[in-house]
C-alpha cells in the first residue's frame, strides 16, 4: 500500500494521510489517524470529493490530470496544501538538471572514445554516446519547459541503456550489478514524482498568470 502525509498549514506537522493500493484503489483520506473520507476506485478519485474538517475547513481531493504519474490534488478551503519534500520547481530543476549531467558525460564520453579509434568497440560506442549526450540534453531543455513527454521518453532511455550494458556485459560483477540498479530504482522514484512537481508548478504558473481583479465598470 502506498502512503503520502501533509502538513494542512505550512510548517505544521503532517497530519493528512492519504493512502491506496495499485491503480487507486481502496484510497482513504485520514487526519491525526482517523478517517475522513474514501474512494473505491479511480473513476471516483477523478471525480473526486469535498470533506469537512473537524476545524470547520473543507477539504477537496481530486485526481487531476491524464498523466498516469499524476498525484492527487488536495485543496483546503481552495488553497494547496503544502507539497511533501521540495517545493515542486526546486524537484523539478534538480531533475532536468540531472539530465543535463547525463547529457554533457555522454556527449564527454563519446567525443573521447572517437578521438581515440584504437579503443575496442569505438566504431559503435562513440557514436551511440554523442547521439545520447545530445537527445538528453535536449530532453532536459524540454523538461525545463515542464513537457511530460520528455521526461517519459528521459525515463524510459535511461533505463533502456543500464539494461543493455547489464545483459550485454555478463563480466560485470554481481556487486556493481545490484549497486546500479538501486541507483536506478532510486532515481526512478524521484523521477516518477516529476510529473506531479510539472502540474504543481503549472498550476503556480497559472495563478500568477490570471489578471488581476480590477475595479467594477460603471454601470
Amino acid at each position: 500500500m502506498a502512503k503520502m502525509k501533509y502538513a494542512l498549514d505550512r510548517g505544521g506537522p503532517k497530519r493528512l494521510e492519504i493512502a491506496w493500493t495499485g491503480n487507486w484503489k481502496d484510497f482513504t483520506v485520514k487526519v491525526d489517524g482517523l478517517l475522513v473520507g474514501s474512494f473505491a476506485d479511480v473513476d471516483e478519485l477523478k471525480t473526486g470529493r469535498e470533506f469537512l474538517l473537524a476545524d470547520g475547513s473543507h477539504l477537496k481531493v481530486q485526481l487531476a490530470g491524464k498523466s498516469v504519474f499524476t498525484i492527487p490534488q488536495i485543496l483546503r478551503n481552495g488553497e494547496p496544501l503544502p507539497t511533501p519534500g521540495p517545493p515542486p520547481a526546486k524537484h523539478l530543476r534538480f531533475i532536468y538538471s540531472f539530465i543535463f549531467l547525463i547529457g554533457v558525460a555522454n556527449l564527454v564520453a563519446g567525443l573521447g572514445l572517437l578521438s581515440n579509434a584504437r579503443l575496442p568497440l569505438v566504431g559503435v560506442a562513440g557514436p551511440l554516446s554523442v547521439i545520447l549526450g545530445v537527445l538528453s540534453l535536449v530532453l532536459g531543455f524540454l523538461v525545463m519547459r515542464r513537457v511530460k513527454a520528455a521526461l517519459a521518453v528521459f525515463i524510459c532511455i535511461y533505463f533502456l541503456d543500464a539494461f543493455i550494458v547489464l545483459a550485454f556485459r555478463p563480466d560485470i560483477p554481481r556487486l556493481f550489478r545490484v549497486l546500479v540498479v538501486g541507483f536506478r530504482l532510486l532515481i526512478l522514484i524521484c523521477f516518477l514524482s516529476g510529473f506531479g512537481a510539472i502540474d504543481a508548478v503549472n498550476r503556480s504558473k497559472a495563478g500568477k498568470d490570471l489578471p488581476a481583479a480590477g475595479p467594477n465598470p460603471p454601470m
